[in-house]
């Protein structure tokens, strides 16, 4: 599975999200959800690489004593269009994040100011005790 990096530093960009943030949430929500597969090893860790964009899945070879021997990378089918739709995911979760925090940013500076709002319709409320 691949990310187009650069298209990912333009939106962190525009959007002012910090990337190694927007990077780090992708990585670990891919990592979360390779863990749901059959057929997902223990351990295994996403990783994106910053040049490439191709998203990895590293497995930890343990040894008889548990200690790490070697790494290898798994590829497990169905894996890529799950990294995919997380990936995706992912990224339209940030970018709501950071239009609301712009929302609130924006109105967080007039709380308490009295505001003057014309109402072009109302309507009886009745109430029955």
């Amino acid at each position: 599975m691949s990310v187009d990096v650069e298209a990912l530093k333009i939106l962190a960009q525009e959007k002012k999200l910090p990337l190694e943030r927007l990077i780090n949430a992708i990585e670990n929500e891919v990592a979360a959800a390779y863990q749901t597969l059959a057929d997902a090893k223990p351990h295994g860790r996403a990783v994106l690489n910053r040049q490439s964009g191709e998203l990895v899945i590293y497995v930890p070879v343990l040894g008889p004593d548990g200690d790490r021997i070697d790494t290898v990378t798994d590829n497990p089918d169905g894996f890529s269009k799950l990294a995919d739709k997380t990936a995706r995911k992912v990224i339209k979760e940030k970018m709501r994040e950071a239009k609301d925090l712009e929302v609130v940013t924006e109105f967080s500076g007039s709380v308490g100011d009295v505001s003057v709002v014309l109402c072009n319709k109302a309507e009886m409320l009745k109430l029955f005790m």
